[in-house]
């Protein structure tokens, strides 16, 4: 019996550990609270941000030269698109989604391929001046004694300033959010790409249609 117990003990070990090493970065305990801006205007938002920085993450892996682009379109929708180039085979991709802002800088991103629940915000801005930089943020408990964090410095430059950074820096200090596990995106020798748009997405009651396509192009 406890020679069960025991193999019982290490196989829920082991998946606990597989689900953290396929997700994102492990912190022990809840998620902690965080300072979320009371105001946000999304129009000053839209348009085209470049990946500086992020917390590791498996769905970017093998990948470079990322930015995403945001349209708003209206009742509280957000069309999303993000770009990359696979290092393994070159290719361009395009993940196109929706995002429904639930809050002020609460916002809930939808990707077909990731399904997730749509009541709950998944890309947090804990601070951005719009037309430099933004910190993006989000957190999962996965059991009561642990969680995972990601988190994006996203910029409006490929090649950021110094001040820039450090503006983006100085939130994660506010929000005590370590930069040690930051990883640098490989923003060298970037190709100029258009992006391409069409999925359907729903939102439970409501619909939301983009004219986006998700393409792999040379």
């Amino acid at each position: 019996m406890s020679s069960q117990l025991s193999i019982s003990t290490c196989s829920a070990i082991l998946l606990l550990i597989c689900q953290l090493t396929a997700a994102q970065v492990p912190f022990p305990r809840n998620c902690p609270e965080v300072k979320v801006p009371s105001e946000f205007t999304a129009d000053a938002y839209m348009g085209t941000w470049y990946e500086y920085a992020k917390y590791p993450h498996i769905f970017e892996i093998a990948k470079r030269c990322m930015f995403a682009r945001y349209t708003n379109k209206g009742n509280n929708t957000i069309g999303v698109i993000n770009t990359s180039i696979n290092t393994l085979t070159g290719h361009t991709t395009n993940t196109t989604g929706v995002a429904r802002m639930l809050a002020p800088s609460q916002i809930n991103v939808l990707f077909s391929k990731y399904p997730n629940p749509v009541d709950t915000p998944n890309y947090i801005v804990l601070g951005t001046d719009y037309k430099s930089y933004s910190v993006v943020y989000s957190c999962n408990n996965l059991t009561s004694f642990a969680h995972t964090k990601l988190l994006w410095i996203l910029t409006r430059e490929r090649k950021p300033s110094a001040e820039t950074v450090s503006a983006a820096k100085r939130i994660m200090d506010d929000n005590n959010l370590p930069q040690s596990f930051l990883l640098i995106a490989d923003q060298d020798n970037c190709p100029e790409v258009a992006s391409s748009y069409g999925t359907t997405i729903n939102f439970g009651d409501n619909s939301v249609s983009n004219n986006n396509n998700n393409n792999n192009n040379n």
